[in-house]
């Protein structure tokens, strides 16, 4: 059964991310989180400070998305206790949840120091593959070196929580709120990426993903989207994963198939009838049309409308 927290005790992930990034332990007793990606950057960043907590992290569960180690998947209430929904619980430090003992922390009086509002935080992410083998110790050593390499020149400059996985180093770095803005447009030069954190941003740039060509190297992939970025006059973004990873902060005006929902269709009608219609109405189809899974369920298409491709 789940556990009902006092509401004064639920905290927002943005909330929990703002005390880790200053190296300090959340004061709640759970954080609801928007997805199961988040949980794992709060835990990745609690490990980086060296914080331990047993504050109960809470996703609505998607069986698509990334496992979550030591989570569990339960029905926890919501929309006023009225309906039940699929959720993936963890605990900031990795450990197994247990939502029955789980109590909320007792009220501590924190002192935050006021000269923090005078500088704000980034995320610095510098992914190896971008930089030459013989420079990787010095990344190793002192991944700080990135900030020269990417031309920042800020009088001071505090950094902290540094990790690599899977040949990607990122940490943080502390600058003066007013020089932030300049230092984000740097990113992408010398294949040296920033970020804003989660709570400070209000709504998230667009980008445009640039796919890497066949037979082309980290490097010339790098030297390629930084060419489209100057075209733009924008910075540039990455994300890990693989495949398509560097872009440009840009709206990205190609059009995509979109999914579609189709009712009404003759019950004589095939996949390969509708399709043909589709098109001769203008529609340009991603691929066959699936039938309804039931009875009066609809076709699903994926594809675009003549407006969308004609815009």
């Amino acid at each position: 059964m789940a556990r009902i927290w006092p509401s004064k005790s639920i905290a927002s992930w943005q909330t929990i991310a703002e005390k880790l990034e200053r190296g300090q332990p959340p004061i709640a007793a759970a954080a609801i989180c928007d997805s199961q990606e988040r949980i794992l950057e709060l835990q990745a960043l609690a490990a980086a400070h060296q914080i331990t907590s047993d504050v109960v992290l809470i996703s609505k569960y998607d069986e698509n998305a990334v496992e979550v180690e030591g989570a569990i998947v339960t029905l926890l209430p919501f929309a006023g206790n009225i309906a039940m929904v699929q959720a993936c619980v963890a605990k900031l430090d990795g450990s197994k949840p247990n939502l029955v003992d789980s109590k909320p922390p007792a009220k501590v009086e924190v002192k935050v120091d006021q000269s923090i509002e005078t500088t704000g935080t980034i995320r610095v992410t510098i992914p190896l593959c971008f930089q030459e083998k013989e420079n990787h110790s010095k990344f190793y050593v002192a991944p700080e070196y990135a900030l020269k390499l990417a031309g920042i020149k800020a009088k001071e400059v505090k950094t902290y929580g540094w990790t690599n996985e899977k040949s990607v180093i990122s940490g943080y770095a502390t600058f003066n709120v007013k020089d932030i803005p300049q230092i984000l447009l740097l990113s992408g030069v010398s294949g040296i990426f920033f970020t804003q954190l989660a709570q400070d941003v209000i709504a998230q740039p667009p980008v445009q993903w640039i796919p890497p060509i066949d037979a082309e190297t980290a490097i010339q992939y790098l030297h390629r989207v930084q060419e489209a970025g100057k075209e733009k006059d924008v910075a540039l973004a990455f994300r890990r994963g693989g495949g398509t990873y560097l872009g440009v902060l840009a709206a990205d005006n190609v059009p995509k198939n979109r999914a579609w929902s189709a009712f009404g269709i003759p019950p004589s009608w095939g996949p390969k009838t509708l399709q043909d219609w589709l098109e001769s109405q203008g529609w340009r189809l991603g691929s066959t049309p699936t039938p309804p899974k039931g009875r009066n369920k609809p076709w699903n298409i994926q594809a675009m409308s003549k407006t969308n491709f004609m815009m």
